[in-house]
This record gives structure tokens, sequence and C-alpha cells, in this order.
């Protein structure tokens, strides 16, 4: 993240932060981190919002978030 802050349009970063970010938001994911893998996924879709694989796996992340939020008891 801190060469693309330095150096915004040099192309390689942009890739390998995309796929840094669509991994380590997968391992949010299944580790149950699912507010954790929806900011990273948010972060890949800022590098390129027309990934459709990026976008499946937010929207899948927002649903089960949903719903895990909606089981939960009231306090």
């Amino acid at each position: 993240e801190q060469v693309a802050r330095r150096a915004p349009h040099f192309g390689e970063v942009d890739r390998y932060l995309l796929r840094v970010y669509r991994v380590v938001g997968l391992e949010c994911y299944t580790e149950g981190r699912l507010q954790d893998a929806i900011d990273i996924w948010g972060k890949a879709l800022k590098l390129e919002p027309e990934n459709p694989q990026v976008r499946r796996y937010l929207e899948q992340a927002n649903a089960k978030l949903q719903r895990v939020q909606g089981t939960r008891e009231p306090r």
C-alpha cells in the first residue's frame, strides 16, 4: 500500500494488491471475520471497480453478515 501511495500509476503494484486483497479477504471470510473481509474487498474494488469475482465475494459477505446480525439475540 505504501508503494501504491508513492507511485499510484505503477501497474504491477495494483495487480499485486488486488491479488493480496482477494486472498486476505477470503482468509477473513473463512475465519468468520466478515466485516474485515468486506473492508478488504472494498479496497480491492477501488482498484478494479468492475471485478466480478470481488463483487460476488463482497455480496456474499454482506448477505452473510446481515444473516448473522439478524440471528443475534437482542440485548
